[in-house]
């Protein structure tokens, strides 16, 4: 991805990974982590509709929670940027986030982030499979906010938060 954006002489550049941070830090000068914390409950939800996930609730809900204990300490030690972005902050006040983002980052917010949606972006030509696709096609919204209230039972929903805890209370 870093020789893409050489190429295409981008001075960004960014990616979705699960790998070592620290190693990605040792790899590239003055990193930016980010990570989405979405109330898992509708994570579930999300992977129970859309996708074909075999997870029980406190399989998933034990590696979701694993990673933002991960994300959390590698950012009190680290000496790279991070950020932890709250998705129903994202979705209900996009500017907002979007500054702060962009102030980590250094970057000038621009009005035109608001409108990603509108652009030809391959993404939207070419999903490949990509289960949020759709919804990344009707731009920033509060839609699937609070879905799990419909499509979780309370064993799952019980099971979720015995696990998550803290994480799912904003």
């Amino acid at each position: 991805m870093q020789a893409k954006s050489q190429q295409l002489k981008k001075a960004l550049w960014g990616g979705k990974t699960q790998s070592d941070l620290f190693a990605l830090q040792d790899l590239h000068s003055d990193p930016v982590f980010f990570i989405m914390r979405r109330d898992f409950r509708d994570v579930y939800a999300s992977m129970i509709v859309k996708g074909n996930f075999k997870y029980s609730p406190s399989e998933a809900a034990t590696l979701w929670a694993n990673n933002f204990t991960q994300f959390r300490e590698f950012a009190s030690i680290s000496s790279a940027k991070t950020m932890e972005i709250v998705y129903e902050d994202l979705a209900l006040n996009p500017e907002i986030v979007l500054k702060n983002v962009c102030d980590l980052i250094g970057v000038q917010f621009s009005e035109a982030m608001l409108s990603f949606h509108t652009k030809n972006m391959a993404l939207f030509r070419n999903p490949f499979g990509h289960l949020s696709s759709d919804q990344l096609k009707a731009g920033i919204n509060s839609s699937s906010i609070g879905k799990w209230k419909s499509i979780l039972n309370s064993a799952q929903i019980a099971e979720i938060e015995e696990i998550c805890g803290d994480l799912i209370d904003f």
